[in-house]
């Protein structure tokens, strides 16, 4: 398979898997709706009032495509995110994007990210992060690789002080009190 090739299937495998985790979530209506320009659900009680469903909802979209320390550009990822963006404004979400962060500027926009929306009950977080991943130990153990991250073939001390485990990611999901929250990774290998 060509490497363009190989690049589209990649390319239409997340943009598929993405609709696929919105749909389960009652995020994305059936496209005749969207013809129709009603692409937002509106739940009413029994006076006929609108109830509110989300205070806020808020997507965070992180990309990484531009690698400085030994692992391999990925091209596709900022028209890729530019789209997921697009979509995710489309279904009122206030998008949040970080292009290209470091160890310390990926760390912290998550953080800064729960400060500001993961501890109000009633809203609704996305995280979306495309680029490299990197599992260890069989799998069992999964990282997030930010565009200053050696490559761990030949610096794994280097990498292991800058990528983000999942681990991480574990916690901060354990800390935010939002009404819903989805983290959602299109990073191969990034772990179980």
């Amino acid at each position: 398979m060509t490497i363009e090739r190989h690049d589209r299937v990649r390319r239409c495998r997340v943009c598929m898997r993405f609709l696929l985790l919105l749909s389960c979530l009652g995020l994305v209506l059936p496209l005749t709706l969207f013809a129709q320009g009603r692409g937002v659900v509106q739940v009413r009680d029994d006076a006929g009032r609108q109830v509110e469903l989300y205070t806020g909802s808020y997507a965070l979209v992180i990309s990484v495509a531009d690698y400085t320390n030994g692992w391999p550009d990925l091209e596709s990822v900022p028209s890729e995110m530019d789209e997921v963006g697009a979509a995710l404004t489309e279904m009122g979400f206030a998008v949040t994007r970080v292009s290209d962060p470091a160890d310390d500027e990926l760390q912290g926009a998550i953080e800064d990210f729960i400060d500001a929306h993961g501890y109000v009950p009633g809203n609704r977080l996305l995280f979306f992060f495309s680029g490299h991943g990197h599992s260890r130990d069989n799998g069992n153990r999964g990282y997030l690789v930010p565009t200053n991250a050696p490559d761990p073939r030949s610096d794994e001390t280097g990498f292991l002080r800058t990528a983000l485990p999942m681990s991480q990611i574990r916690e901060w999901c354990r800390q935010i009190e939002a009404k819903h929250a989805l983290f959602l990774f299109d990073s191969c290998f990034s772990g179980s």
